[in-house]
């Protein structure tokens, strides 16, 4: 639900004649362009295909947008408290998986992705299992995927080869499954160009490591251990410690930065992609520092006591 409320489509209700009002479009349109399939269609290494006029081809229409907002239509929050459902209103269990309310939902025959048609009249979970299907299969989740796996876990710059690689084990682990990330990782991570030491010297290899790698690896790296016998957890101020990556503190739904980012200067002058430098500058780069100073020398300044009151 708290994705559905953070991308306005919990509550979304099917159109109304009267009023005019249209399903909300919101998540229609991230979930295909953040979360699997991108802007444009893709070569199996990440390429851009070219149609006829010379332009990139776009993945999917505004009608593609509008028939899969009314896919998502009639789900809202599953009541709290022993209260009866409500669409509408009431107290809400916001850690419970978004409930049917059929009618809220447009049951009329919906057009989306790839002129996939989903038939009129089919329950909720029938619409969206067709539709999370169209998307799933579409051919730009594997090298949209695989591009910014490669990026997360080894380099911001992949070659089309390796991007080539592992999309092809997302399309087919190599006894027919679609979509296995177990396959995937393995060949991310195994790959020639996350092991081998000739490419130590390509300046255009690597990638900076994040705020929050940056610490959870010293905290690794130096071995640290809980500061209470039996609670694994580990008292950080993020929002002070990781001013530019703190928990709950991405600036959009873009999230703290974007992929496709190129820094201006000397790495845009090479063409070089540099997502995690988005959310670096002189103020974070001391900021960190000073942080891991204080870890290293100082430890961790608790400042909390369990619920018996003791402080540790």
């Amino acid at each position: 639900p708290m994705m559905g409320q953070y991308l306005s489509m919990i509550q979304n209700q099917k159109p109304n004649p009267t009023t005019g009002a249209e399903p909300d479009e919101n998540y229609a349109r991230e979930i295909m362009q953040l979360f699997s399939i991108g802007l444009n269609q893709l070569n199996l290494d990440g390429s851009l295909k070219i149609g006829s006029t010379g332009f990139p081809i776009p993945t999917y229409s505004q009608a593609d947008i509008v028939g899969l907002a009314h896919v998502f239509t009639g789900w809202s929050y599953s009541p709290a408290n022993g209260e009866a459902p409500n669409f509408h209103w009431g107290a809400r269990d916001q850690f419970s998986p978004m409930r049917e309310f059929p009618a809220y939902h447009d049951t009329a025959q919906k057009i989306i992705l790839n002129n996939t048609i989903i038939p009129a009249n089919l329950t909720m979970s029938q619409d969206l299992a067709l539709a999370l299907s169209a998307i799933s299969n579409h051919a730009n989740v594997g090298p949209f995927i695989a591009r910014q796996l490669i990026q997360r876990f080894v380099t911001s710059n992949p070659s089309p080869g390796y991007i080539y690689r592992v999309a092809s084990v997302f399309n087919n682990n190599g006894t027919g499954v679609r979509g296995d990330f177990r396959a995937v990782l393995k060949t991310i991570l195994l790959d020639y160009e996350a092991r081998s030491a000739d490419l130590l010297t390509d300046q255009a290899h690597g990638k900076q490591k994040e705020p929050l790698l940056r610490i959870s690896h010293l905290l690794r790296a130096m071995n640290v251990t809980a500061p209470k016998p039996g609670d694994d957890r580990f008292y950080l101020n993020l929002s002070y410690v990781l001013t530019s990556q703190a928990a709950l503190k991405s600036p959009s739904v873009f999230n703290f930065f974007q992929p496709g980012y190129i820094p201006p200067g000397i790495l845009a002058a090479n063409g070089l992609y540099a997502p995690e430098f988005q959310i670096t500058s002189e103020t974070t780069v001391i900021k960190q520092s000073n942080a891991q100073h204080e870890l290293i020398f100082w430890g961790f300044h608790i400042g909390q006591s369990d619920p018996s009151g003791n402080a540790y």
